[in-house]
């Protein structure tokens, strides 16, 4: 039978990509976690042609010839907003105290662009797994919960 030390700190566990989220509290252990849906979000984000023109613009290039200037990917904006956003709130969960450890499971881009735009809630990161695993079942969370963790994996 395993011991498990009391559970002293509250954990969250924030999984997303560009267009779901879901943070859950961790009301386990960290070798058995037992995972509390807290909140969750969607983003209905369309194609980059359902966003926008079917045709980049035009400019006028050295020499004075016309250049297409590239197409802004709509869609991948739209998820950068929606990560921005969920850093936000996340950010302000950890100033008003509601978690003490954070773990992140998301694809590395979104990790990295989440790092960016949350300084106080970055300080309380105690793990990171890169994947895409905010489709997977809770199964799989689970796992990669255990794996964000240094030395569980």
């Amino acid at each position: 039978m395993t011991s498990h030390a009391p559970i002293t700190e509250t954990t969250w566990v924030a999984v997303f990509d560009g267009g779901r989220a879901a943070v859950f509290e961790n009301d386990g252990f960290d070798d058995a976690p037992n995972l509390r849906y807290v909140s969750g979000a969607q983003n209905d984000n369309p194609s980059t042609a359902e966003q926008g023109s079917d045709k980049p613009g035009r400019q006028r290039g050295p020499g004075g010839r016309r250049e297409a200037m590239g197409q802004t990917d709509f869609h991948a904006l739209e998820a950068e907003r929606f990560v921005d956003v969920f850093a936000a709130e996340i950010e302000a969960a950890a100033g008003a105290g509601k978690f003490d450890r954070l773990i992140l499971i998301a694809p590395a881009r979104q990790i990295a662009r989440f790092r960016a735009q949350a300084p106080q809630a970055r300080g309380r990161i105690a793990g990171e797994r890169a994947g895409d695993f905010a489709h997977a079942p809770m199964e799989e969370i689970e796992r990669a919960f255990r794996e964000a963790l240094p030395g569980k994996g």
